[in-house]
């Protein structure tokens, strides 16, 4: 459905180490719009696949980005 006015926030304390995924997804029914991730901890450093999206996140950094439609 047309979420257009929906954000939510989700904070987790990570119970084990190892690696984590976060997904980003669009309430806009076109599946575009603007997201913001904010790690407060990053243990080690981690690569991101070849021809894929992602980058280290930086303890206490803003990680701003846009998601295009079909992205």
């Amino acid at each position: 459905g047309n979420r257009s006015d929906s954000a939510a926030e989700l904070a987790v304390v990570a119970a084990i180490g190892g690696t984590y995924t976060v997904v980003v997804d669009s309430g806009f029914i076109n599946g575009e719009g603007d997201y913001r991730l904010h790690l407060l901890i990053l243990p080690e450093a981690f690569t991101v696949p070849g021809g894929d999206q992602g980058g280290p996140l930086t303890n206490g950094d803003n990680h701003e980005g846009t998601i295009t439609l079909a992205d």
